[in-house]
């Protein structure tokens, strides 16, 4: 389930059951409210005095294992149906080969994979958050294979939906169903279901990896125009790649002597049918058997598919290095190597690169498009292998400790510069990698230089694109980068002239979205070493508007599907330094409030839900009150008061209202100062999603 008001809505959400206002408080027993899993999340709890900034700090982007996320589909609910449970496969069909005017295009896939080792296709309103490895519990639609099953199968099939029961999974219809699915690679519908985020698994060192290569001639085609010889060296080059680039994570990457040959199907085929075909071909019932077949070695089964197919490559994105995994490319599209590499980028449990065009502290993403890097944009003509960014092979361990400095501003210090010469990331020695942290924000900025080097010249070397109407100019140089997820993100900033560089030259300054990160080049050549000053500085405490309130900031969690408000900026940087974006993001600041009592203002009270994993806000001290007295700490537990706010009936001049919905679907509260929001979601949004209740108080207009 999406939040139904992004495109730009202020909401302020609160985790509890409608409350009314007034004489008639209503509110169910503890046991009423839908459940949510045990969390460490506690945004508010923990405000800390000082950030942490020592060396050690990781990036936080990655989910927090535990974490369980909710899947649904009312609309299949009377649809034939079957329990489904196991991990999750992730894989990204993409187009990565275009030329200069083209954009890239891309399919992310899911798939659950049984004990048993089958692997079923399902499709869902899956939030970005989830990832291979991750546990899959539900129930999933079967009305897609019912007519590749026995008629007594059908029969039991279609008698049994969500409403009524979903059949067993090991029931025998239901396995029929299951391998039907799985043999067809027919996507089954998630009609409801819980995804469990689990701890990625740590990397071993020194492990082998293998690739065994399957050239496939689909139905009425050809196999690819290229000889076993070719495709075992096309193979070679793109495992060295990795190998090298692996800081001994990986001690040898080989390729199978054979080339196996592999016809029917077609280009278009549920990629785990393409796998399963050719793990069969290979002796394996099935792709899974494949990749687990040999213990002490990573596997990886690449099926190559000739240029007649429009897709480029689709791979299985792992759950670590050592995870293993499955590709299928189309070969001949001018870009083999640097998509082979690409894909194979995914087994290791690697995200896509994007760029984020900066504007005054705003960005807008551009995913692929940090063309500087093997796991971002290929460009026809282009096939040249860039060194993976620092960002990603930091957190991989894929950067020897000798080629990093980490930087963070001392407690009490208001600001500091370091200068430091920076080498290129293709280099073996010196400094490569510069990871600061910004006091701003609390989060980790990844600073490296890129020389333009390689055989052809790298398309960044010279290029020039439009982005979001934006002219975005790629050359050699400084970066900036920051880890999204399993990816990462390079920043671009506008320079005098209005130009938007993603790499600075000497004379040439880029800058963190917040500001809090300041990175001038002063002089050398990308092609050896650049000196480049490196300045943090912090300015935590937010600045009161004329009439003395100060702004309330606002973050979105994918997760739990709520709001979270506070108006202590140290809090706001604990939060951003201390979670992950899918579990609290920032998005903007929502309006003025007080950080004291002012003339004709009350109390917003707040309330933290251990059960609900969120916080709910009320400016009624009768409602504070009965929560209070009707629910234990663990379910609604007051903490203090968040800010002051005007009562909803105040008559002083300047101020808007705070209007209140109800969401009967989310089980949470939100609320909004702006009218034309407010009239957005009642009309959008029937009563069950969102129901409008009151205006529930008022706020400065400043």
């Amino acid at each position: 389930m999406t939040n139904p008001i992004r495109g730009g809505l202020v909401v302020l959400g609160g985790f509890l059951t409608s409350l009314m206002l007034g004489a008639s408080i209503v509110s169910p027993s503890p046991a009423a409210a839908f459940t949510v899993a045990p969390s460490s999340i506690h945004a508010s709890h923990e405000v800390s005095e000082a950030l942490e900034t020592d060396a050690a700090q990781p990036d936080a982007t990655e989910p927090v294992p535990g974490t369980e996320i909710a899947i649904d589909d009312p609309a299949l609910v009377q649809d034939a149906a079957v329990e489904l449970s196991g991990e999750i496969v992730v894989s990204i069909s993409e187009t990565l080969t275009v030329d200069a005017n083209s954009e890239p295009t891309v399919d992310t896939r899911y798939a659950v994979e049984t004990a048993s080792g089958q692997v079923v296709p399902v499709t869902g309103e899956f939030p970005d958050s989830v990832t291979t490895g991750d546990q899959f519990t539900g129930t999933v639609a079967v009305d897609a294979v019912v007519e590749q099953l026995a008629p007594e199968t059908a029969v039991e099939l279609e008698s049994s939906t969500q409403g009524s029961g979903a059949l067993p999974e090991a029931a025998e219809a239901t396995q029929e169903a299951i391998t039907a699915a799985d043999a067809s690679g027919t996507e089954l519908p998630v009609v409801q279901a819980q995804v469990t985020v689990t701890a990625a698994a740590a990397a071993a060192p020194g492990q082998a990896h293998e690739i065994v290569i399957v050239a496939n001639a689909p139905a009425g085609l050809s196999r690819p125009n290229r000889s076993d010889a070719q495709l075992r060296t096309l193979a070679e080059q793109a495992a060295a790649h990795w190998r090298t680039s692996s800081n001994g994570q990986i001690s040898r990457f080989t390729v199978a002597s054979s080339v196996t040959q592999l016809t029917g199907g077609s280009c278009g085929e549920d990629p785990f049918s393409t796998w399963n075909r050719a793990a069969q071909k290979l002796g394996y019932s099935g792709w899974s058997a494949f990749r687990t077949s040999t213990p002490g070695t990573t596997r990886h089964l690449v099926v190559l598919n000739p240029a007649e197919c429009a897709e480029t490559g689709v791979g299985v994105v792992g759950s670590s290095v050592h995870y293993g995994g499955a590709v299928r490319q189309s070969i001949g599209k001018h870009v083999d190597l640097t998509t082979l590499t690409h894909e194979l980028g995914h087994n290791l449990g690697l995200g896509h690169s994007d760029l984020h065009v900066c504007t005054s502290g705003s960005c807008s993403k551009h995913e692929y498009w940090d063309i500087y890097d093997v796991m971002g944009l290929g460009v026809q003509g282009y096939d040249t292998l860039t060194p993976l960014n620092t960002s990603t092979a930091s957190r991989l361990g894929f950067l020897p400790s000798s080629a990093t400095t980490t930087l963070a501003l001392p407690a009490g210090t208001a600001t500091k510069t370091w200068t430091i010469d920076l080498a290129p990331l293709r280099s073996a020695g010196g400094i490569r990698h510069v990871a600061a942290t910004d006091p701003q924000t609390g989060e980790r900025f990844h600073i490296e230089l890129r020389s333009g080097q390689g055989t052809p010249t790298p398309y960044y070397a010279s290029a020039q694109r439009s982005l979001s109407g934006t002219t975005v100019t790629f050359t050699p140089g400084v970066r900036m980068l920051q880890a999204v997820k399993n990816g990462s993100a390079a920043v671009t900033s506008a320079q005098p002239g209005g130009a938007h560089l993603p790499a600075i030259r000497a004379g040439q300054s880029l800058s963190s979205p917040s500001g809090g990160i300041k990175v001038t080049a002063v002089s050398g050549s990308p092609t050896t070493s650049m000196r480049v000053q490196v300045t943090l500085g912090s300015s935590t405490a937010s600045t009161a508007s004329p009439d003395g309130s100060f702004p309330v900031y606002r973050f979105w969690s994918d997760a739990y599907q709520g709001h979270f408000y506070t108006i202590s900026s140290a809090e706001k940087a604990h939060v951003q330094a201390s979670y992950p974006s899918n579990i609290w993001k920032y998005e903007a600041v929502a309006y003025q409030a007080f950080t004291s009592k002012q003339p004709g203002t009350i109390p917003l009270y707040r309330f933290w839900s251990d059960t609900m994993n969120g916080h709910f806000y009320t400016a009624s001290e009768a409602e504070k009150n009965h929560v209070i007295a009707a629910y234990p700490d663990n379910v609604w537990k007051y903490e203090k008061i968040a800010y002051y706010v005007y009562p909803a009936s105040s008559t002083v001049s300047a101020t808007t209202p705070v209007y209140r919905f109800w969401s009967d679907t989310k089980r949470h509260h939100f609320y909004t100062a702006s009218a034309s929001e407010r009239d957005h979601v009642i009309r959008s949004y029937d009563d069950r999603v969102w129901k409008y209740e009151t205006a529930a108080y008022r706020v400065p207009s400043s």
